[in-house]
């Protein structure tokens, strides 16, 4: 039951009610001074939870479990190794070791080389796939966030054919030493900058799909 009138107006409760002749009721109920009884009370409860049910129910009908899930992706230790090794020395290469379907979406795992002695530009793509990096060799600082420095259009993703920008740095971001066993989840469309290699440096990027942009390899 509802206490101290003064705290309770029309036009609060009508905020709630959906249906006029329960406002009729209530408004004469609350200028007679009369308590007000409980039904009426937790009417905008139940409805307010009864559309949360609704749009709960809903949204869980929108997200189905697969019944049929795609097989899983094994890729030994010794073939990323393999496979980074084989990748030229004297340039930057960022390259699908495989891409797989996971229903309903793609999941590409990358080798990456990149040697010390190339100048390294900003990045930053125009995509939805986020870049998961898991650092294997050598130390470097990366910058992410911020605004690209001089940034220009690079053409397009070969793994994903959206638009691709770099630049000459970055200007504010966040800075972070890294080293092996290290891990940086990379949204699409964050700008991007290995600021400093130590030494050369070997990583995996993991490319969750959304749209399935990545080919099948």
């Amino acid at each position: 039951m509802f206490h101290g009138q003064d705290e309770l107006s029309f036009a609060d409760v009508s905020r709630h009610a959906g249906h006029s002749l329960y406002i009729q009721h209530l408004e004469l109920t609350l200028r007679k001074g009369n308590p007000v009884p409980r039904i009426i009370a937790v009417g905008p409860v139940c409805f307010t939870l009864m559309m949360l049910a609704s749009a709960t129910a809903f949204a869980q009908a929108q997200v189905q479990v697969q019944k049929q899930p795609p097989p899983a992706l094994e890729l030994p230790a010794a073939d990323i190794k393999s496979f980074i090794d084989k990748l030229p020395k004297d340039r930057i290469t960022d390259a699908p070791i495989r891409v797989t379907d996971a229903g309903g979406y793609k999941v590409g795992v990358y080798g990456v080389f990149r040697p010390k002695a190339v100048v390294q530009a900003s990045n930053r793509h125009e995509t939805t796939i986020t870049e998961i990096y898991y650092m294997l060799e050598g130390t470097a600082t990366i910058v992410t966030g911020g605004t690209m420095v001089d940034e220009k259009s690079s053409g397009t993703s070969p793994n994903s054919k959206r638009p691709n920008f770099q630049g000459t740095g970055i200007q504010g971001g966040v800075s972070r030493h890294v080293g092996p066993g290290d891990v940086i989840v990379i949204p699409g469309n964050l700008p991007h900058w290995w600021s400093s290699l130590d030494t050369d440096i070997r990583y995996l990027i993991f490319r969750p799909d959304p749209e399935g942009l990545q080919a099948i390899k």
